[in-house]
């Protein structure tokens, strides 16, 4: 069974193949990506918490706070937004809580058609490593 998509504004509704309907929202700003987000980090269950931070600038500031579950580690940090993209967020630093180590990551994309979808790559000893999240 194919799925039927039925439009309005920015938002839309779609009924699946599982009969489920879904409440979908369409990506306006970088203030979309803020938000709670339960995924997979490589492959490890994580959490990511993007929340604002109050600058004086004209370009959206994040903070972020990434929680690889599995491993009981806790990275954060701050990103400024300075992309011509809206939805895509690039060279993300974020360190360890307590010290010893940082994560990289190279892209995050904020999904365009639905903002409760977030994927992105990471970057280990110049190795690309896949993320997905699920706002919550």
């Amino acid at each position: 069974m194919k799925p039927t998509n039925e439009t309005k504004e920015s938002s839309a509704k779609f009924t699946c193949f599982r009969n489920r309907e879904l409440n979908m929202t369409n990506f306006k700003n970088p203030q979309d990506f803020f938000g709670s987000y339960i995924g997979y980090y490589d492959g490890r269950n994580a959490k990511l918490v993007i929340g604002d931070v109050k600058a004086d600038s004209p370009w959206p500031m994040f903070h972020l706070t990434f929680t690889d579950l599995d491993r009981n580690e806790v990275y954060v940090g701050t990103h400024q937004h300075r992309g011509n993209q809206g939805h895509v967020l690039t060279d993300i630093k974020l360190n360890k809580k307590g010290g010893g180590g940082a994560v990289n990551w190279s892209r995050l994309h904020l999904h365009t058609w639905d903002i409760a979808h977030l994927s992105g790559v990471s970057l280990w000893n110049g190795i690309e490593f896949g993320m997905y999240f699920k706002r919550f």
